[in-house]
């Protein structure tokens, strides 16, 4: 009985950790593309992040409240991971990828490489662009509605 138990545990422990790292690559991939975007460049995140999303949530620093006001659904975990991200740093912006409101991926992106400190929630096809200081902007040569 005790083995079977600590086997469960164990093999939930393994489970767990292989998910979490395999969202780990994915967030290093979509900075690692972010940082290679050149000045001015026009961009969509729909060809950075593999998961099928419809929504891009972006979360500045100290976002806490606001965020939790978009009622997207998650893992209480996720949950608080996000939380403890955004609440002790003001060097990284969180973008949350969702599809029906449900969280299907998330990057931490430090603002160094992409700051979207200025937006909030756009769809997939949204075209952006970096300026020389790294901020990221609404394309208003491509807009979406």
């Amino acid at each position: 009985m005790i083995k079977k138990v600590l086997l469960t545990i164990i093999c939930s422990a393994s489970v767990l950790l292989f998910l979490s790292c395999g969202n780990r690559q994915e967030n290093r991939d979509i900075e690692k593309h972010l940082s290679r975007i050149n000045t001015n460049a026009s961009f969509t995140l729909d060809t950075i992040n593999t998961a099928s999303w419809d929504s891009v949530y972006v979360l500045s620093p100290y976002m806490i409240p606001e965020y939790q006001d978009f009622n997207i659904t998650m893992t209480d975990e996720t949950d608080a991971d996000i939380s403890n991200s955004i609440g002790n740093s003001d060097h990284i912006c969180i973008l949350l990828f969702t599809k029906n409101n449900t969280l299907v991926n998330y990057a931490t992106i430090k603002r160094e490489i992409a700051d979207f400190h200025s937006l909030k929630k756009y769809s997939s096809k949204q075209r952006y662009r970096i300026n020389s200081r790294r901020e990221v902007y609404i394309d208003s040569l491509q807009q979406v509605y």
